[in-house]
C-alpha cells in the first residue's frame, strides 16, 4: 500500500513539474531581460517589460547604477496571474561604493507577457525603510466620480502600448458610460466597462492603430460621458500619439550612438 502511494506521489510530481516550468520560465526570462537592461541603462529595452499603468512612473524615475543582481526567489500565484520576484542586487550610491540590497518586485501577466509593476519612488523608499505595509488605503472623503488621467499618451518608442482611462465610483449609486467617442482611424476601443458599481474602479483600454509613425506628439481627443442617476459628467480628454519627451529622445540618441556601424 505504501509503495503504491509513493508511486502515485512521484507520478503526480513528475506530471506537475513541466507545468510549473512552463509558467516560471517565461517569467524568469522577462525578469532577466528587464534587470539586464536596467543594469545596462537601456530604458528603451527595459520599458518593454514594464506594466502599462506604470510606464510614466518608470520613465520619470532617476537612473541608478546597478553593479550586480540575481534572482533569489520566485513565488507565482497561478490564480491571479501574479508573481512576486525577490532580487538581490548591489547599487552604487557613491562613486566606487556599492550597497547590497534586496527588493521584491510584483510581476503581472498582461496579454500573456510578464510585466513588472513600478512603484512611485517615494513609496518604494518608505517600503525600503519600513517594509511593505499591505494595509488598505482609506477611501477619499465625499461622494464623487474620479476620472483619470487628464491626458493620455501613446508612446512613439512603443506604439503598441495601450493607454488607460480609469473611472472610480465613490457614489452611492452605479455609474454608466453612455458615450465614448474616438477617432476610429487612430484609436481602437479595446476594453470598455458598461456599469461601474459603488466602490468599484473600472478602466477603458485604448489602442493606437494609426499609420502615422514619424511625426511626433500629434494630438486627438477622447470624448467621454458618464451618467449616474440624473447627473451626467462630460469629459474631453486630450490624447497624444507618437509621444516622445526630451528624456526619451536622449535615450534613443544614446542607443543610436552606441550601435556599431554596419
Amino acid at each position: 500500500m505504501k509503495s503504491t502511494a509513493c508511486i502515485l506521489l512521484l507520478s503526480l510530481l513528475f506530471t506537475l513539474s513541466p507545468v510549473s516550468a512552463d509558467i516560471e520560465n517565461p517569467l524568469r526570462e522577462s525578469v532577466t531581460a528587464f534587470w539586464n537592461a536596467t543594469a545596462g541603462r537601456d530604458k528603451v529595452t527595459a520599458m518593454k517589460y514594464v506594466h502599462p499603468d506604470d510606464l510614466n512612473t518608470f520613465l520619470n524615475k532617476k537612473a541608478v547604477v546597478i553593479r550586480k543582481w540575481e534572482i533569489s526567489d520566485i513565488s507565482i500565484n497561478p490564480d491571479s496571474d501574479e508573481a512576486e520576484v525577490r532580487i538581490d542586487y548591489a547599487m552604487e550610491t557613491y562613486p566606487g561604493t556599492a550597497f547590497n540590497l534586496v527588493k521584491t518586485d510584483t510581476w503581472q501577466l498582461v496579454e500573456n507577457v510578464w510585466k513588472v509593476r513600478i512603484k512611485n519612488p517615494s513609496i518604494a523608499a518608505m517600503e525600503a525603510l519600513f517594509g511593505n505595509a499591505k494595509s488598505r488605503a482609506a477611501e477619499p472623503m465625499g461622494k464623487f466620480l474620479r476620472i483619470r488621467p487628464d491626458k493620455i499618451r501613446f508612446y512613439k518608442t512603443n506604439n503598441t502600448q495601450p493607454a488607460f482611462i480609469w473611472i472610480e465610483n465613490y457614489l452611492d449609486i452605479p455609474a454608466r458610460v453612455t458615450v465614448l467617442e474616438v477617432d476610429q482611424d487612430l484609436i481602437e476601443i479595446a476594453e470598455q466597462p458598461e456599469l461601474i458599481n459603488p466602490g468599484e474602479k473600472a478602466r477603458i483600454r485604448l489602442q493606437y492603430i494609426g499609420k502615422e509613425n514619424v511625426k511626433e506628439n500629434q494630438t486627438t481627443e477622447v470624448l467621454l460621458e458618464i451618467k449616474s442617476g440624473e447627473n451626467v459628467i462630460k469629459r474631453t480628454i486630450p490624447a497624444v500619439y507618437n509621444y516622445i519627451n526630451p528624456a526619451m529622445r536622449w535615450i534613443q540618441q544614446q542607443q543610436q550612438t552606441a550601435r556599431p556601424p554596419v
